[in-house]
Formats: C-alpha cells, structure tokens, sequence
C-alpha cells in the first residue's frame, strides 16, 4: 500500500494466471483425496483378504493333507492305476502310518505349531523329497529361512539330505 501512495504503480493481475493457481490448488487437493482413498481401499483389501485367509487356512491345511495321501498313493492326475512308492522317505506304508505321523506330529507340537521348523517337516510329509528351492516355495518362506530351519533340523537329526541334494524326512 505505501508504495502505491509514493506513486509506483503495479503491473496489474493477470486473470488467467488467478484461474491457473487456482485450479492448480483445487487438482493438489483432488489428487491428494484421490491418494488417501486409493490408501483405505488397499487397507480395507488387505484385511478382507487376510480374514479369509484366516478363514480358509484350516480348509487349506486340510486339502494339503488329503492330495498328499493321495499322492502318497501314487495316484496320478489322470486317476490311473496307482504308482509304487518312490522317493527316499521311505515305503507307502511307512508315511501313511499313524504311528510314524504321530510322531511327526509330536516333533511339529514340539517345535512350535505353526512355525517354520514345523512347516518344513509338514511339507517333507507331503512332499517327500524336495530341494531348499522347492522347499521355500511349497512352505512359503524366504531362502535364508529355509537353511536356517533345515540346518537345525539336521541337526536335531530329523531331515537329512539325499545323494541330489533333495532333503526328506528321517525314515522313523
């Protein structure tokens, strides 16, 4: 105001110049509803997606258990005759004895239900031989996990490793 009493004038302003900050002021605003929308909608999924997961886990768990039986069966996808059994864990008796599973089980309880050391054993008595590769990928779990597990597994004297480098379950 003092410089317009001493006589100096003002360029004056320019309305295109208003109107572009002042959209640029309402799009900032926009965009950042827009971000914290797209934020509560990834929130809310990941919690849907994860009370289902819990829901569905006993289901999973399950189903696990029953295509490994019938894997262990030696049936093969196309429900042909069975196979023999293979694989250095040890005879199709042998894993689908209650006995030997109930030891199994006793180790898991053991180690902690749900755990990694336990995941692995439940994945070798699915799957009875398996690389660290496969291993990570069928238990879910990072690489460094699974030598940490398998290494103290083996130490425990319950996994060890076959002439491929596969690991399997110690015939009970």
């Amino acid at each position: 105001m003092a410089k317009l009493l001493e006589g100096e004038v003002l360029p004056e302003a320019d309305p295109e110049l208003d109107k572009l900050r002042n959209e640029n002021r309402h799009l900032k605003r926009e965009l950042d509803d827009a971000q914290r929308d797209a934020r509560r909608a990834r929130e809310d999924a990941s919690r849907a997606l994860g009370s289902l997961r819990k829901q569905l886990g006993p289901l999973y768990r399950a189903l696990q258990m029953v295509f490994g039986e019938i894997e262990a069966a030696g049936v093969d996808e196309d429900y042909g005759d069975p196979a023999p059994p293979s694989g250095p864990s040890g005879s199709l008796d042998s894993r689908l004895d209650p006995r030997v599973n109930a030891v199994w089980e006793s180790w898991k309880v053991k180690l902690g239900p749900g755990t990694a050391q336990a995941r692995i054993i439940e994945t070798l008595q699915l799957h009875p031989s398996m690389s660290a590769a496969q291993l990570k990928v069928a238990a879910k779990m990072a690489t460094q996990t699974v030598y940490e597990c398998t290494a103290k597994l083996k130490l425990l004297g319950l996994i060890e490793k076959d002439g491929a480098g596969r690991w399997t379950l110690k015939k009970l």
